[in-house]
C-alpha cells in the first residue's frame, strides 16, 4: 500500500517539518494542497515545495470541488500552468475544469506531466451506470483518475469499490467514499492492484473521514494479517 499524505501548511519552515514527518511516518508521496494558501502567497509556496516535487501531487482545488482557492478562476488556471511547469510527479486537475478549459489539459500534457483527473460528489453516490460512464469519459483524457463520492449507505460504498472490478486495469484509479459509512473504502481501495495510492493525513483530516498515516497503516496491516491467516 502506498500512502499520499495531504499537506496544507506550506509556510517554509512548517512545510519542511511536515514533509519530513510524513515520510518518516510511512508516506510514499505528498499531496500539496496549494488551494489552502492565499493567492498572493502562492509564488512563495511553490518555491518552498519545489525541492520535493518529484514525490508530490500538486493540487489547486476550486471551491465547487471542495477546494479553498480564494482567487479568480483565471488566476487559478494561470497558477495551474505554473505548477505544471515545475514538473511535479503528478498534478490534480478537476474533470469539470478540463471540460470548461480543454487548453489547460493540453498544456499539462505538452509538458509530459502526469495528470490526475479528479471528480467529487459531496452529496451522494451516482448509479453504477453513471459512475462507469463517467470513468470512461475521464479515462479518454488521462489514465490516472480519482473519483470520490459521499456514501449515504453501504451500497454506495460497495458501488464505488466495485469500479475496480469493472474498470480497465490499465487505468490507475483512486476511488473511495467520504463520510462515516464510506470510511473503510479509503483503506480497501489501496488493496487494489491498479490503485496507485490512497490519501491520509499527518494529524488533522483535510477531508471528511480521512485517516492519519498511522491509522491507515495499522488498518492495512490488520487486513493483510487477517488474509494471511485465512489462506493459512
Amino acid at each position: 500500500m502506498k500512502i499520499c499524505a495531504s499537506i496544507t501548511e506550506i509556510e517554509s519552515q512548517e512545510f519542511h517539518k511536515a514533509a519530513i514527518r510524513a515520510f518518516d511516518l510511512g508516506a510514499s508521496y505528498l499531496e500539496i494542497r496549494f488551494d489552502y494558501v492565499t493567492a498572493r502567497d502562492l509564488p512563495e509556496a511553490m518555491a518552498t515545495v519545489r525541492p520535493f516535487r518529484a514525490k508530490c501531487v500538486y493540487t489547486l482545488r476550486r471551491t465547487s470541488q471542495g477546494g479553498k482557492f480564494d482567487g479568480s478562476e483565471i488566476q487559478r488556471l494561470n497558477y495551474l500552468k505554473e505548477l505544471a511547469g515545475q514538473l511535479p510527479m503528478m498534478i490534480d486537475l478537476e474533470y469539470e475544469t478540463l471540460q470548461e478549459n480543454p487548453e489547460i489539459g493540453s498544456f499539462i500534457k505538452s509538458l509530459n506531466v502526469p495528470m490526475l483527473l479528479s471528480w467529487h460528489d459531496f452529496k451522494s453516490t451516482p448509479s453504477t451506470e453513471d459512475l462507469s460512464e463517467l470513468l470512461v469519459l475521464m479515462s479518454s483524457h488521462s489514465k490516472n483518475n480519482k473519483l470520490v463520492t459521499l456514501a449515504n449507505s453501504l451500497d454506495d460504498t460497495l458501488r464505488v469499490l466495485n469500479l475496480y472490478e469493472t474498470t480497465d486495469k490499465s487505468v490507475n484509479l483512486v476511488a473511495f467514499c467520504m463520510g462515516e459509512i464510506g470510511v473503510v473504502s479509503r483503506v480497501l481501495c489501496a488493496l487494489q492492484s491498479n490503485c496507485p495510492f490512497t490519501y491520509a493525513t499527518i494529524d488533522r483530516p483535510v477531508a471528511p473521514g480521512q485517516f492519519t498515516i498511522a491509522q491507515m497503516k495499522m488498518l492495512h496491516s490488520m487486513i493483510v494479517k487477517h488474509n494471511s491467516l485465512q489462506r493459512g
